[in-house]
């Protein structure tokens, strides 16, 4: 199989060859990691922040919270049954394209500024999305609800001191009830992919369920995965 760094150098000069203005890759998305996306088999890092990683975690009102999880996850149902239009803005270190993406065509609601203004990543590129990220900041959105250690800073290996979890229930509850980003009440079950990463909350309005028909009675929807 073709490396991604040369696949992603073959399709560069294949659409410059093609088109004089900004590459384009549109299609379905699938969120990967809160900033970034696969399209066709091609992995694109939005362009102008970055999010905190899958796997990384911040505290909040004193335990452990997968914020890196919730950012994939905002991103997902940002772009849900969306056309995604992304336009190229180089390559990025490890081969994936960088890009700038927009929902539904060219003037389109943009994906990139709005990750930063709904508190899912920093802004890497000043002053590219700075105010997005100074009012999330402000208004205490996403990641910035929390304690954190920066996305970079997490890749070099600093970590926080994070000593306490979410305590899993006792018994046969435990179905997960979790409130996405855009307030959409879903549970998971164990065995599914989001299951681990899933957190409750209950001053959220989170809660466990002792069964699936138990969750859906009480209006909570199955989660996709």
């Amino acid at each position: 199989m073709m490396p991604l760094f040369a696949r992603a150098l073959a399709l560069l000069l294949l659409l410059a060859g093609t088109a004089p203005a900004a590459a384009e890759i549109s299609g379905k998305a699938r969120a990967v990691a809160g900033d970034r996306l696969e399209i066709g088999g091609v992995t694109l890092q939005l362009f102008g922040f970055d999010a905190p990683e899958r796997e990384q975690a911040c505290l909040r009102d004193g335990r452990r919270w997968d914020c890196g999880f919730a950012a994939t996850a905002a991103l997902a149902f940002r772009t849900a049954g969306q056309w995604v239009i992304c336009t190229d803005q180089g390559v990025a270190e490890d081969g994936a394209l960088l890009a700038q993406c927009v929902l539904g065509g060219l003037g389109g609601p943009e994906v990139n500024g709005w990750m930063v203004a709904a508190g899912w990543g920093l802004a890497d590129r000043p002053p590219l999305f700075a105010e997005a990220e100074a009012a999330a900041r402000a208004a205490g959105r996403g990641i910035w609800s929390s304690s954190f250690v920066s996305p970079a800073e997490w890749r070099r290996g600093a970590r926080l001191p994070i000593e306490t979890a979410p305590a899993e229930p006792a018994g046969l509850c435990t179905v997960k009830g979790s409130i996405t980003p855009s307030g959409e009440r879903v549970y998971h079950l164990p065995g599914g992919a989001f299951y681990p990463h899933a957190t409750v909350d209950p001053g959220r309005g989170e809660r466990w369920f002792c069964s699936e028909a138990e969750a859906q009675a009480a209006g909570w929807s199955r989660s996709p995965r």
